[in-house]
C-alpha cells in the first residue's frame, strides 16, 4: 500500500506518473490524498495491472492490504479537526 500526500510543486507527478509506475510495480493499493483540493483517491490493483478506483462507504476509506486500517474524511478537513489520539483511538490503537 502507498499512499501519496499530493504537494503544489509535484502535483502533476502525485496524480498521474506515479500512479503509472506503482501500477507497473504491482502496488496493490494506492491512495492519492489531496489536502489542498480536499479529495482523497483510493485505487485497487486488478490482476490486469489496472487501477480502478474504490468509492468510500459513508465517509470511510478502507484497506484490504492493511487489515483494520480506514481513514474517515472528517480526519482530513472536518471542523475542527479530531487529535491525533483521537484517532489512533478509533482505528483502535489506543
Amino acid at each position: 500500500m502507498v499512499v501519496e500526500i499530493v504537494s503544489p510543486e509535484s502535483s502533476e507527478r502525485d496524480w498521474r506518473e506515479k500512479y503509472l509506475e506503482y501500477a507497473a510495480a504491482g502496488v496493490r493499493e494506492y491512495w492519492v490524498i489531496d489536502l489542498l483540493g480536499q479529495q482523497v483517491r483510493q485505487y485497487r490493483l486488478s490482476k490486469g495491472r489496472k487501477y480502478a478506483t474504490i468509492p468510500p462507504e459513508e465517509g470511510v476509506y478502507r484497506s484490504e492490504v492493511v487489515p483494520g486500517f480506514f481513514l474517515l474524511e472528517e480526519w482530513l478537513w472536518g471542523e475542527p479537526l479530531p487529535t491525533e489520539i483521537a484517532r489512533l483511538k478509533e482505528l483502535g490503537v489506543l
